[in-house]
């Protein structure tokens, strides 16, 4: 990871099975704890990127946010993957999570 902050969670591997949802319910858990994730090459294990998600609440909504993306590649593979996510300003996204969070 680039940078250890006081309030990070232990760094996830977003490639684990079911990595959306324990993510979530990492996050709504811990909602004002950041959670680095980042990607391995099975083979060898040696990671390949890194990024950080939070949850962010604002005009009574909730946003999971994706920043802080280790290199470009990374970054297309996640903008590549997720489609749906909105851009808040370069190498920051985010998606409404309201609804989950209610669940």
């Amino acid at each position: 990871m680039k940078r250890e902050l006081d309030n990070e969670l232990r760094p996830f591997d977003i490639s684990q099975v079911n990595a959306w949802i324990k993510i979530v319910n990492l996050l709504f858990t811990n909602p004002d704890k950041t959670l680095p994730v980042f990607y391995s090459d099975p083979g060898t294990n040696r990671v390949l990127g890194d990024y950080f998600f939070r949850i962010i609440k604002e005009d009574e909504k909730v946003f999971l946010q994706a920043e802080g993306f280790s290199n470009r590649d990374t970054e297309n593979g996640f903008r590549t993957g997720m489609s749906d996510w909105k851009v808040v300003q370069p190498g920051i996204y985010r998606i409404d999570v309201s609804d989950e969070e209610d669940a």
